[in-house]
């Protein structure tokens, strides 16, 4: 459930601000923006953004404040013309059956994992589109309202932001000697 700040004790706002603080040093991190001039951004080509607040539950049963930064991907002119590839696959029944299967019988260990900032490590975007960050963000970056920030890969909220990491991973997995089997892109 998403969390409105209105309601929150100073103790509890203080956490989303760090949480808010860690979600742009993740931004940078991974390269997916560089600020940019004002004066020569198309206007029709910026999309504005939002955070998104919500508990997140710990292994441990605590909560943790999390705080996600998501574009307003229906504002993409490219979605409205239909011209961005979106297409991310995922592995069909009978290979995670047949994965299964062949663990079980090679007495393979079983195990999954989730990559953190998933979205903002995928592939750079060759299309230009800036983002108007909130209020919010300009004051923890330090940054003048008039601040636009050039997008150089898909984020959260884009929609081909799926795609541009599953052809990243594609990437790594080809990368470590995998080979991808013809009947499912997903199966390595």
């Amino acid at each position: 459930n998403e969390v409105s700040e209105r309601h929150l004790c100073l103790a509890d706002r203080l956490a989303f601000t760090k949480a808010k603080q860690k979600e742009l040093e993740s931004f940078f991190t991974n390269n997916v923006w560089s600020f940019d001039d004002p004066k020569t951004v198309p206007g029709e080509r910026i999309l504005t953004a939002r955070f998104i607040l919500t508990w997140k539950t710990q292994p441990d049963k605590s909560v943790k404040a999390k705080a996600r930064l998501v574009l307003r991907g229906f504002q993409d002119p490219d979605a409205w013309e239909g011209t961005v590839p979106t297409s991310s696959p995922t592995t069909t029944r009978l290979s995670r059956s047949m994965l299964l299967s062949l663990a079980s019988t090679m007495n393979w260990p079983i195990w999954t994992s989730d990559i953190a900032t998933a979205f903002l490590q995928g592939k750079p975007q060759s299309r230009k589109l800036w983002v108007q960050l909130p209020n919010e963000c300009l004051e923890l970056l330090g940054a003048s309202p008039d601040t636009r920030m050039l997008l150089l890969k898909p984020c959260y909220g884009q929609i081909d932001a799926p795609r541009a990491w599953y052809l990243a991973a594609v990437d790594k997995l080809k990368g470590m000697g995998l080979k991808q089997h013809p009947q499912d892109p997903c199966c390595f």
